[in-house]
């Protein structure tokens, strides 16, 4: 998502066909068809470019390939241009996509995917195809967040996602030798990749109104964040285990209220797409170049 529009595809059968919606007014636009022809793992993100007048001017669709490796295999289509450009850029170190977060988070005019380096350890990876197409910079995560409960529960108790313009990472930490249940911190330098972490809450300090939410509390319960609200920078979601109900958590007075009926299954961050209907419909700039065959070109 960027600007009011969102990335869809449709994955099966293959080639996968992408689209670029716009909500509010309804429109769809196709791009050209991209192999492969057989199942391949990618994650892909959209970047748009707005002018001074806040007029949608262009838009980026990025699809990364799934391997672990140094070099980075990237398609790109370009509504500037109409077609799908491979490149292959080198990375600081070995990684890998992270399978168990979907999507990318666009913030800072960059798009962000969460990888896994050669130890093993969870890493941002950034890349912005305007201010910068052939470079990519790795981003660490908070250096004191929970790295046992990151790599037992492979992630789900983790959320990173924008906010209010900023980055911020989420965690949850169960198990009754955690002093504390939810840490959150926020980017504090980008350019450095310095967090700042803040704030920390024990269960104890945890409360709700409603009486079934509240006497789960004290069962040592299980939470899952799901989402950021897109709006209130005060309120995260997440999926409660035991109720089977998604709640709102409130920083400022560590309130948790329900705000789901009982969903009936497990959900995730990777399920979760925090979007909200711009006030102003946006016009969704057409390819200059249409074709249903593009060969792709690889510059390395």
């Amino acid at each position: 998502m960027s600007n009011g529009l969102v990335l869809c595809c449709w994955r099966s059968p293959t080639p996968f066909d992408y689209y670029i919606c716009d909500p509010l007014t309804r429109q769809w636009i196709t791009l050209p068809r991209r192999g492969p022809k057989y199942h391949e793992f990618f994650k892909e993100g959209l970047i748009t470019r707005v002018n001074e007048d806040h007029m949608l001017t262009s838009y980026i669709v990025v699809r990364l390939k799934h391997f672990k490796s140094n070099y980075l295999n990237l398609e790109i289509f370009s509504s500037q241009t109409g077609k799908w450009i491979g490149n292959k850029l080198p990375c600081p170190i070995s990684i890998k996509l992270w399978e168990r977060v979907e999507g990318s988070i666009y913030c800072y005019g960059a798009l962000h995917w969460q990888v896994i380096n050669d130890k093993g350890i969870h890493v941002m990876l950034a890349f912005d195809p305007y201010k910068d197409p052939k470079c990519v910079r790795l981003i660490s995560f908070p250096d004191d967040r929970d790295f046992q409960s990151e790599e037992n529960d492979i992630g789900t108790l983790q959320l990173c996602g924008e906010s209010q313009g900023t980055l911020r990472y989420f965690e949850v930490a169960h198990g009754r030798k955690q002093f504390y249940l939810f840490s959150m911190w926020s980017m504090k330098d980008y350019e450095k990749g310095e967090w700042c972490c803040e704030f920390r809450v024990r269960r104890s300090d945890l409360h709700s109104n409603d009486l079934e939410l509240s006497n789960w509390l004290s069962r040592y319960g299980w939470f899952t964040p799901l989402s950021f609200h897109p709006l209130n920078p005060n309120v995260v979601y997440m999926y409660c285990m035991e109720p089977g109900r998604i709640v709102s958590y409130n920083i400022l007075n560590r309130r948790l209220d329900v705000a789901s009926k009982p969903i009936g299954q497990f959900i995730s961050s990777y399920f979760a797409i925090p979007f909200v209907l711009p006030r102003w419909p946006v016009l969704v700039p057409i390819a200059s170049v249409k074709s249903k065959k593009e060969k792709v070109e690889c510059r390395n």
